[in-house]
């Protein structure tokens, strides 16, 4: 990769936000989570848009800490982060 990405690119030993890491950093906060999600399910917008049961049970399972695909948990942030979209834009 020497002399096709950056130099500080290529050398960054640094932890970043990758998303290999979401797993980890979603177990992390997990009462983080679990208080976010419970406010998200009183929203109707949500709930309209989002098969709560079915992020429930995948939410259990994580903090079970049954490794699941890195696909399935950002699938679970994005259904959060447009929860949290609609939270800030009062729908």
């Amino acid at each position: 990769m020497e002399g096709t990405m950056a130099h500080n690119v290529l050398y960054e030993r640094k932890i970043g936000r990758q998303s290999a890491d979401i797993y980890y950093r979603v177990l992390a906060h997990r009462a983080e989570m679990d208080e976010t999600l419970n406010r998200l399910f009183k929203n109707p917008y949500f709930c309209h848009f989002f098969n709560t049961k079915s992020i429930t049970s995948f939410w259990e399972s994580i903090k079970a800490e049954q490794k699941t695909g890195d696909y399935q948990v950002n699938s679970l942030m994005k259904a959060v982060m447009t929860g949290l979209f609609f939270e800030r834009n009062e729908f």
